[in-house]
């Protein structure tokens, strides 16, 4: 897996018609209307809470199963409640995971406070990601992940020099068994820098000191 965004979200109240109404059912990027089965998601969204979810804030709305089943919405209702949604009250810290298949839509808030909620998107790294890395925080992080050679950190951050090999691997065996193979072979690349790591690992727990 690789980052493919992260994204702070703030949105001003509205007015209080507003209460209780989508703000726009969808499926997100590299999805598809499905057909019954289920598929491993190509892009996983993770949206961590920052305020208690409540009516007012706008909690996040989801139709269970339509990842898989074929539910459809005409454009006309893509901002009105459906029958099947569930609205998620979140607490602050909690984190919800979807599917990317999965139709869901925040809430209108008309709540006195901004609100905001954290989302992050994980793709396979066979995907196109939208971020950059070029932030300081991340070439920081980039840079000790070479120096410890981490290619589990490297490669959610969009650097993977075993990207071609795994890619066209060929594929002959199941994939579960090429997974542990080529977890086995991280680990060892990266018992090479025990030195390394540690020294990493001294300067982190001063830092948190």
């Amino acid at each position: 897996m690789q980052l493919d965004s992260a994204v702070l979200f703030s949105a001003d109240a509205e007015e209080p018609e507003a209460k209780g109404r989508p703000v726009h059912w969808h499926r997100d990027r590299f999805g598809y209307f499905p057909t019954g089965a289920y598929v491993k998601p190509l892009l996983v969204i993770s949206f961590t809470y920052l305020q208690e979810m409540t009516l007012e804030y706008g909690p996040l709305r989801v139709i269970p199963g339509s990842h898989r089943t074929p539910v459809r919405i005409p454009e006309d209702r893509l901002e009105e409640p459906h029958e099947d949604e569930l609205l998620l009250h979140t607490s602050p810290g909690d984190v919800v995971l979807i599917h990317h298949n999965l139709l869901h839509s925040g809430t209108h808030s008309v709540s006195e406070g901004r609100r905001q909620f954290l989302g992050i998107g994980y793709n396979t790294s066979a995907m196109r990601h939208d971020e950059s890395f070029t932030g300081p925080n991340v070439q920081a992080l980039l840079k000790t992940a070479r120096r410890t050679r981490d290619r589990r950190t490297l490669r959610l951050l969009g650097e993977d020099e075993m990207f071609n090999v795994r890619q066209n691997a060929g594929f002959t065996t199941p994939e579960q068994t090429a997974w542990e193979e080529w977890r086995r072979a991280d680990d060892e690349h990266a018992a090479d820098t025990t030195e390394a790591r540690a020294q990493v690992a001294q300067a982190r727990r001063r830092l948190s000191q």
